[in-house]
């Protein structure tokens, strides 16, 4: 295994063991067997590390079926690749403050969903503040609460599930959702 890997699995196993903040670069050397300074020849920082491995795990994955025009494919993978690593993708949303997991993947859905929406034509908006932009903001919004609330629920729900969830919510207005009292 090569020695980035290496680093990236002694993180990944920490994350699984401790709070984020205890995680020393020390520790993720020595995970490694490798010594301190070998760290900073393949990262700046841990956060760097988080963003390597969700490259690895999702990113590049996505990246290709979006390139070929699987949209919807590539959300329904970021769910299953999100279930290979649910715990540690659990703890990571956990974290707050600068640099945290949830602003990088934030950042990430909000571009991911632009990129999406940029590739092909629009319909009419009824309202110019209804941007690619907002969509785009809007739509990661969404698909990061359902992760969080998936990933932080005590019970099982498949992958394949959850996507149908929230493929539900994305395409049905919410007064859709009310069941009114028949008059």
């Amino acid at each position: 295994m090569k020695t980035k890997e290496l680093l990236a699995d002694s993180f990944r196993s920490l994350v699984l063991t401790m709070p984020f903040q205890k995680i020393s670069i020390k520790m993720i050397t020595d995970g490694a067997h490798v010594i301190r300074p070998t760290f900073y020849n393949y990262f700046q920082d841990k956060y760097e590390v988080i963003e390597f491995l969700f490259d690895q795990d999702i990113g590049s994955k996505v990246e290709v079926m979006i390139e070929n025009d699987m949209e919807q494919e590539a959300i329904k993978l970021m769910f299953i690749c999100f279930e290979k690593n649910k715990e540690y993708y659990h703890r990571l949303f956990e974290t707050t403050g600068q640099n945290c997991f949830g602003e990088f993947f934030s950042h990430y859905c909000e571009q991911t969903f632009f990129r999406i929406l940029s590739r092909h034509p629009m319909r009419e908006m009824p309202c110019e503040l209804i941007t690619p932009q907002s969509l785009a903001h809007y739509n990661a919004l969404l698909l990061i609460e359902i992760l969080k609330l998936w990933l932080s629920s005590p019970k099982e729900v498949p992958a394949e599930k959850i996507f149908e969830a929230y493929q539900y919510i994305i395409r049905t207005p919410i007064l859709d959702m009310i069941q009114y009292p028949e008059p």
